[in-house]
C-alpha cells in the first residue's frame, strides 16, 4: 500500500508505504522506507516478493521484501520524471527485470532493475507523433497486459486513450490508434481476462467499454451519473462484471449482461473519496482505498465472481452484437460525409465556372421570346436560382423543367432546346435530364390522345339547343344526358319538319294538329325506347 498525496504543497505525516497481511491487519507486516511519498506500487506478476514504486519526486524504484524495507535500487533523478509518477507497472520478459513508469511530464520510460543509472527507452506521449516533450499530453494512467507483451495503452487528463506498440522502429509507427475516452481525465483502462481485444475505461461520469476494431467509438457506455468517477477495475473471474468507485464514497457494482445501463448494486463504503480499488485473484473480495489512507475491506455476493457457462456465450454474442452495430453505424456516417465532401466539390466547381456559363445560356435563353412570352420570366427565374443553389444543381434543372412544363407551357422542342443551353453535372445530369425529356414526350402523346378521343364522342351527341327546346316542349322526356342517340336523331327531325309546315293564320289549325301527331309519335318511341 502506498501513501502519497498528489500535490507538493499537500502535507504528510509519513513518506513511508507498507505491506500488510489479511490475517493480521492491526499492524502492517513490512514498512517500506521511501525517500519521498510513493504515488504508485506493484508487484511483479511472477515473483511477489518484488515491488516496483514510483514516488512523487519522479523516480522510480525497486524493493525485494525478502532483503528488508528499504530499496533495492533507486533512480538518478537526472534522468527519471520531471514530474510525479502516476503509474508503475511491472511488464513481460524474458529476465523478468524490467517495468515501466509513466509521469505527469507526458513521459513514459523503460527500466530494467540490473542496470537503473538510465532508462533503457524513453517516449513521449506526443498526439502529432514527433516525440516531443513540448507536445506531450499529461499521463494520468497506464495499462499492460502480459497476454498482449507488444502492445500498451495510455490515459490523459485530456481524456485521451492511446495505444502504442513496442516493436515499432519510429515514433511515427509506435503509435497505432488515439480514442476519445471522455471529457475528463482517463483514471483507469484495463483490459478484459477473456477477451483481450475489449477494454475497460473509467473517467468523467460514466464507464465505458471499447473494442480494439472499433477506433471512432465505444461499443458500450453506462449512464452517467452526478458524481465524478475515480477508479474502477475488471472482475477477475466473470468477464460481465466489473466495479467502479466514485468521489461520494459509492463502490458501484455492474453486471451488463443483466443491466447495460445502471449498476446492480450500489453501497457506501466511505465518507471520503475513493482512490483505489483492487480485487484478488479469485474475485471474492475488493480492497478499496480513501484519500485519508484507510483501507476497507468488502467481500462480494457471489453473484460478481460465480460465472455460469450461459455467461460467457452471452459476454461473446453480446460483444459482436454491439460491434457489428457500431460498425454499421460508423460506416454510414462515413458515407455520409464522403457524400458530403463530393457534394461540396462539385458545388465549389461548379460556382467556379457558373459565372461564364450563365451569360451565355441567358443569351440563348433570350432567343425563345419570340415563341414564347413567357420566356423572359424563364430567364429571370434561371438567373436566380443560379445564384441560390450552389452544391445542386440538379435540383435547379428539376425546378425549371417544372416551371417550363406547367407555368410556361414550353412544348418538347422547347425543352429540348433548354437542356441542351444548360450544363449538366457529371453523375446525375444527363440521365436526369433524358428522362425528364421522356416524360414531356409521353405527356404530350397522352393530352393528344385525349383530344382525339373527346373530338370523335362530340360528334355522335346532339347540339346542346335543341335538347333543350325538346326538353321544354315535350313533357316527361329524361335529361339530355339520358337518350339515346337513335331517338335523339327522330325527335330532331320532327321538331324540324313541324317548324317548316304552314304559314299564316289559315294554316295554323292544321299545324297545330300535325304538331300535336308527330310529339305525340315522338312521345310513344321514347316512351318505348328510353331506359
Amino acid at each position: 500500500m502506498a501513501y502519497g498525496p498528489y500535490s507538493f504543497q499537500q502535507p504528510m505525516a509519513t513518506k513511508d508505504s507498507a505491506v500488510w497481511n489479511i490475517a493480521t491487519t492491526h499492524h502492517p507486516e513490512l514498512t517500506l522506507r521511501c525517500d519521498s511519498s510513493a504515488v504508485s506500487v506493484d508487484f511483479h506478476y511472477r515473483d511477489h516478493a518484488l515491488i516496483c514504486a514510483g514516488y512523487i519526486n519522479g523516480t522510480v524504484a525497486c524493493y525485494d521484501i525478502r532483503k528488508g524495507g528499504t530499496s533495492t535500487v533507486t533512480s538518478e533523478l537526472h534522468v527519471s520524471h520531471k514530474d510525479y509518477v502516476t503509474r508503475a507497472l511491472w511488464i513481460n520478459s524474458k529476465s523478468n527485470s524490467e517495468f515501466f513508469s509513466a509521469g505527469e511530464d507526458g513521459c513514459v520510460m523503460w527500466w530494467d532493475m540490473r542496470n537503473m543509472a538510465q532508462p533503457a527507452e524513453t517516449f513521449y506521449c506526443d498526439p502529432m507523433k514527433r516525440n516531443s516533450p513540448e507536445s506531450a499530453l499529461v499521463i494520468s494512467c497506464l495499462e499492460f497486459e502480459s497476454t498482449v507483451p507488444i502492445k500498451y495503452m495510455v490515459g490523459t487528463y485530456c481524456g485521451n486513450i492511446f495505444q502504442y506498440s513496442r516493436k515499432a522502429r519510429t515514433p511515427a509507427e509506435a503509435h497505432q490508434f488515439c480514442m476519445q475516452g471522455g471529457a475528463a481525465p482517463v483514471y483507469c483502462i484495463e483490459r478484459n481476462k477473456a477477451n483481450n481485444k475489449v477494454f475497460l475505461s473509467v473517467g468523467d461520469w460514466g464507464p465505458r467499454i471499447w473494442h480494439e476494431e472499433l477506433r471512432d467509438s465505444y461499443i458500450m457506455e453506462m449512464c452517467m451519473g452526478e458524481i465524478n468517477l475515480t477508479g474502477g477495475c475488471w472482475s477477475p473471474t466473470k468477464m460481465n462484471s466489473f466495479f467502479t468507485i466514485d468521489e461520494s464514497g459509492h463502490l458501484n457494482c455492474y453486471d451488463f449482461i443483466l443491466d447495460h445501463k445502471w449498476p446492480v448494486l450500489k453501497f457506501k463504503v466511505s465518507e471520503e473519496t475513493l482512490a483505489c480499488i483492487k480485487v484478488t485473484a479469485n474475485g471474492q473480495r475488493a480492497y478499496v482505498g480513501d484519500t485519508h489512507g484507510v483501507v476497507r475491506e468488502m467481500i462480494l455476493p457471489p453473484g460478481f465472481y460465480a460465472e455460469k457457462k450461459i455467461e460467457r456465450a452471452a459476454f461473446h454474442h453480446m460483444i459482436e452484437r454491439e460491434l457489428k452495430r457500431e460498425k454499421l453505424v460508423d460506416s454510414k456516417k462515413r458515407e455520409a460525409k464522403l457524400e458530403k465532401k463530393r457534394t461540396d466539390e462539385s458545388g465549389s466547381g461548379g460556382a467556379k465556372s457558373r459565372s461564364s456559363i450563365s451569360k451565355q445560356d441567358v443569351s440563348r435563353l433570350s432567343d425563345l421570346k419570340q415563341r414564347n412570352p413567357k420566356c423572359e420570366e424563364i430567364t429571370l427565374f434561371y438567373q436566380n436560382e443560379l445564384k441560390k443553389s450552389e452544391g445542386a444543381r440538379h435540383k435547379m434543372y428539376a425546378e425549371m423543367f417544372h416551371h417550363g412544363k406547367t407555368l410556361f407551357q414550353f412544348d418538347e422542342k422547347g425543352m429540348n432546346e433548354i437542356s441542351k443551353n444548360m450544363e449538366l453535372s457529371e453523375h446525375h445530369g444527363s440521365s436526369y435530364m433524358q428522362n425528364l425529356i421522356d416524360q414531356v414526350a409521353a405527356e404530350e402523346k397522352l393530352k393528344a390522345s385525349r383530344r382525339r378521343s373527346s373530338s370523335v364522342s362530340s360528334r355522335v351527341k346532339p347540339p346542346r339547343r335543341i335538347s333543350h327546346a325538346i326538353g321544354e316542349m315535350v313533357e316527361g322526356v329524361p335529361p339530355h344526358g339520358l337518350r339515346e342517340p337513335a331517338i335523339e336523331e327522330q325527335t330532331e327531325a320532327s321538331f324540324q319538319k313541324t317548324l317548316s309546315s304552314g304559314s299564316g293564320r289559315a294554316n295554323e289549325e292544321g299545324s297545330e294538329q300535325a304538331t300535336h301527331r308527330e310529339v305525340g309519335k315522338t312521345s310513344d318511341a321514347i316512351s318505348q325506347g328510353a331506359p
